[in-house]
């Protein structure tokens, strides 16, 4: 599996790659994600998608942000020269906080739709 240029590497091959840079085994995240050790299995070999939601618990668990788990953009969210840098949760007003959650929701329907757009994708090149 190459790592070199994440854009061309599926959502499952992203999903192993922040695993592993995180240094946890499948059963450790698995774990932490509360989904069985087979459906991340599962994920990491392409064979069903992941749920907006559990795009975000993984790349919470692994701290990469969600947008490069789905797409193999902004690997580094911690990069304050990142437009969606994580900010400290105590550094953030009550509006901000309300903010993000309102922007997070947004994001996992986003996700979903792009996850529902992939599987039209992946349907049509079978038929193909």
């Amino acid at each position: 599996m190459s790592t070199n240029n994440p854009q061309n590497n599926s959502i499952g091959q992203r999903i192993r790659i922040a695993r592993k840079n995180k240094g946890l085994t499948q059963e450790q995240l698995a774990d932490n994600a509360k989904i069985s050790k087979k459906s991340l299995e599962n994920y990491e070999k392409d064979l069903t998608d992941p749920t907006g939601k559990i795009i975000l618990d993984i790349a919470k668990l692994c701290d990469y942000n969600p947008n490069w788990l789905l797409t193999g953009q902004d690997p580094h969210p911690n990069n304050p020269k990142s437009k969606t840098a994580k900010t400290p949760e105590g550094l953030m007003t009550e509006s901000q906080k309300d903010q993000m959650i309102e922007t997070q929701g947004k994001l996992i329907k986003n996700l979903e739709a792009k996850i529902e757009e992939l599987k039209g994708y992946k349907s049509d090149k079978k038929k193909s």
